[in-house]
């Protein structure tokens, strides 16, 4: 299982939206307290998980045509998609365990 955290970059969004795999994308902004205790209790979602779905983090600041192309106003934001399509959105910051329902 990898331990690490996964970013989003422009450079592989297509491929990876349009791979048909169950993923959850975290939107957050450099420096943002809030973002940077969201990454933090993120990084223990990795346990939680399996092989169920993927995991993106997206730097609003760094990549904003991605934060762009899902409509984010408000930071963080989760967004999840199955087979290619958002399936739920929150904005709340959430514990690795509440992750999990957002594919549910």
């Amino acid at each position: 299982m990898v331990d690490e955290i996964k970013h989003l970059r422009r450079a592989e969004f297509d491929s990876i939206i349009r791979g048909g795999i169950d993923l959850i994308i975290f939107f957050y902004k450099e420096g943002d307290a809030a973002s940077v205790l969201g990454i933090e209790s993120m990084k223990d979602v990795n346990h939680l998980i399996g092989k169920s779905f993927e995991l993106y983090f997206v730097n609003t600041d760094s990549e904003p045509d991605i934060a762009q192309a899902f409509s984010v106003e408000k930071i963080p934001e989760y967004v999840s998609m199955k087979k290619n399509k958002i399936y739920k959105r929150s904005t709340d910051l959430l514990q690795p365990s509440e992750i999990l329902a957002l594919l549910k």
